[in-house]
């Protein structure tokens, strides 16, 4: 649920703010026009969004509030996987860019090794006839 009089507050405290500060508020930029109650409420609720990343919302594990198995597959249905941030149990303490990165890694190692998937059958076989030369360092 969204809370539109604590936003609402806070639009009217940063233009306070400015204010108080003695700087220009570009309010055209800002808000279209001197907008108060219920017209202050429809913008926010409009156009505010989260600044957050979105994560641990469909989590991976054993316990009856996992989502999705070791495997990315979703519990209850078929032929369909999840890989993205919201498989992670716990929130990061860093960025969530690089972990979700290696989930997807993970999927497209664990599609390119499943022999029941067409696709990922087909390209074992050509690994296996075509293996890539060894780098040496």
């Amino acid at each position: 649920m969204f809370d539109t009089a604590s936003a609402s507050n806070g639009v009217k405290l940063a233009l306070l703010e400015g204010q108080l500060l003695n700087q220009e508020i570009d309010r055209a930029t800002f808000l279209p026009g001197d907008l108060e109650g219920e017209a202050l409420d429809n913008l926010i609720r409009d156009g505010a969004m989260s600044m957050h990343h979105p994560t641990c919302t469909a989590k991976m594990g054993q316990d009856d509030l996992s989502v999705v198995d070791a495997q990315l597959r979703v519990y209850g249905v078929k032929k369909l996987r999840i890989a993205d941030g919201s498989i992670m149990p716990t929130i990061t303490t860093g960025n969530t860019h690089a972990p979700c990165v290696i989930i997807g890694e993970r999927l497209a190692e664990i599609l390119n090794a499943d022999p029941t998937d067409p696709r990922g059958a087909a390209r074992q076989r050509r690994r296996l006839a075509f293996p890539q030369k060894e780098i040496l360092q």
